[in-house]
């Protein structure tokens, strides 16, 4: 190492892959790269970076980072994954396989050795055993902060293996895509060698059918004679066609981020779970899992696909799986990962996040910056700091469109049990007691498997939360905190005092917005 330091200074291993960014994708590293770059260099910490500059500590480590490191690794990693503590060893290793010169200085120096990684490059499209080929932009997740999910994630290993189409469902913030990045990374660091190829696309724009196939045999590396500038077949089914090609010659995983946004079929008239615009991908969906190869498929989803599970039940390789929230152990690692204090007095504070990582990090993030990190201080306000992150879940995950008028029913149902109850006092609603309402309530009859069938679907969009009694067995219902928390406890707090029945009206007004469709947003106002 004392030869490599001789050998480049700081300011010409910047040079160097300044040099090979502008050359690989167009453009220069940013100013906070560089610091990035700075920092992996002498070996200090982001604390230090954040110290003497502009940028905030969380930005840095969470956000310009890991999307570095990122972009690095198909750029002077050849085939290994570019880290902090790996760069120098990394640059070492391309001083070696392409013969740097003691100075970077001059136009021809960076000239030849841009030609140089360029040709090796091109070459590691190839697949080999020993690396597997990531295309596309992950999501901007700091995988060092993983926590928990060991369980999850030895189980999707097992999963993507064995199907032709994952479905990994849940709630805004619970970690899917985080779950799935983890799971990338292993290949890439060569922990688990099972792909040679590696898809990341973003879906949450809902590309048409025909835009995300030329996406992807854009990002694979086809033959010579199917390269992008040849021209692609004209037609859906037969670019479909040539996917599944290269999907039976070549071992691919293909992730598709935020898929939920192709379900637009109105639940309540059309068994058509896509909609008009969307309904190619019923077709496109199944031809990946029936014809025979041994790619795999994984979406990322805040609902299941009930096509894909009706595939599952039928046999075909086909899994969906839902994402629950963290245990405690997991969810109070994320606390100390953030440095809080009063341990003692974390599982107290955690009871309002259902072990959702997202809303843990951010009130973790906000008790660190407002009360220096002490959650006895923040608990003695007796609050949750979830507004924003209740609205965004809201305007995200409730999606009242996709909701059937007996859905909503239920909803209604649950919240007129809890503003009904003393405060302070348990609301218990078992599902015996929720059918007896509900079919004295309506004017026609409401069969038992309607309302199995509602029930399941609102489990499955995390609209309500179901469990067992452990006495008597039966099915109990409930709303999950960040409808309880924010709409009604904040809302009923505020409007309702003893027997003000103004101030029920007002609320049970707010919810009947809330559960029909483009009212979400003026819930908030």
């Amino acid at each position: 190492m004392a030869e490599f330091r001789n050998l480049m200074t700081f300011e010409e291993a910047v040079r160097f892959i300044d040099n090979q960014v502008s050359t690989k994708i167009g453009r220069r590293l940013t100013n906070v790269e560089k610091l990035i770059l700075e920092a992996a260099w002498e070996d200090y910490g982001y604390e230090k970076v954040a110290s003497k500059s502009k940028y905030e500590l969380n930005y840095l480590r969470g956000q310009v980072a890991p999307k570095l490191w990122m972009l690095l690794s198909p750029i002077i990693g050849n085939g290994t994954k570019v880290t902090k503590k790996k760069l120098r060893l990394t640059l070492e290793a391309a001083s070696s396989d392409f013969q740097l010169p003691e100075q970077l200085n001059s136009q021809e120096s960076e000239t030849t050795i841009s030609t140089s990684l360029t040709e090796i490059q091109v070459q590691s499209l190839t697949p080999v055993a020993s690396e597997t080929l990531v295309q596309g932009q992950l999501p901007d997740i700091d995988i060092s902060s993983f926590c928990g999910r060991k369980a999850e994630l030895s189980q999707l290993k097992q999963l993507v293996i064995s199907n032709r189409c994952i479905v990994l469902y849940g709630p805004v913030g619970i970690g899917k895509s985080a779950l799935v990045a983890k799971l990338v990374e292993e290949f890439e660091v060569g922990l688990q060698q099972q792909f040679a190829y590696v898809v990341w696309q973003s879906v949450s724009y809902a590309p048409p059918l025909n835009s995300l196939l030329i996406n992807l045999l854009e990002a694979l590396p086809l033959e010579a004679s199917q390269k992008k500038e040849q021209k692609l077949p004209e037609s859906v089914q037969d670019k479909t066609s040539l996917l599944i090609d290269f999907l039976k010659k070549n071992h691919c995983l293909l992730i598709l981020d935020g898929a939920e946004n192709w379900l637009q079929g109105d639940r309540s008239k059309s068994f058509n779970i896509y909609g008009e615009k969307y309904s190619e991908y019923s077709l496109f969906f199944r031809r990946l899992v029936e014809e025979k190869h041994d790619s795999c498929l994984v979406l990322t989803s805040l609902e299941p696909f009930k096509d894909l599970m009706k595939l599952q039940n039928s046999g075909r390789p086909s899994y969906s799986l839902k994402i629950a929230g963290l245990d405690l152990l997991a969810a109070k690692a994320i606390l100390r990962q953030q440095g809080l204090t009063d341990e003692p007095q974390w599982e107290k504070l955690l009871e309002h996040y259902l072990g959702n990582p997202s809303a843990i990090r951010q009130v973790a993030s906000r008790i660190e910056n407002y009360f220096g990190g002490e959650v006895s201080k923040f608990l003695n306000f007796k609050t949750a700091l979830g507004s924003e992150l209740y609205k965004e879940i809201l305007l995200q995950q409730c999606r009242p469109g996709r909701l059937t008028s007996l859905e909503k029913q239920i909803l209604l149902y649950l919240v007129e049990k809890i503003v009904d109850a003393p405060l302070g006092a348990p609301i218990i609603s078992t599902f015996t007691q929720l059918v007896n309402d509900m079919q004295t309530r309506s004017a026609n009859s409401i069969s038992l498997s309607e309302m199995i069938e509602a029930v399941e679907a609102l489990t499955d969009r995390s609209l309500i939360i179901v469990s067992k009694d452990k006495e008597i067995k039966e099915l109990l219902l409930d709303l999950p905190a960040w409808i309880k928390d924010y709409v009604i406890k904040r809302k009923r707090v505020k409007l309702l005092g003893k027997d003000d029945q103004e101030g029920r009206a007002k609320l049970l007004s707010r919810a009947y917005r809330l559960f029909n469709p483009q009212s979400v947003e003026t819930f908030f106002v």
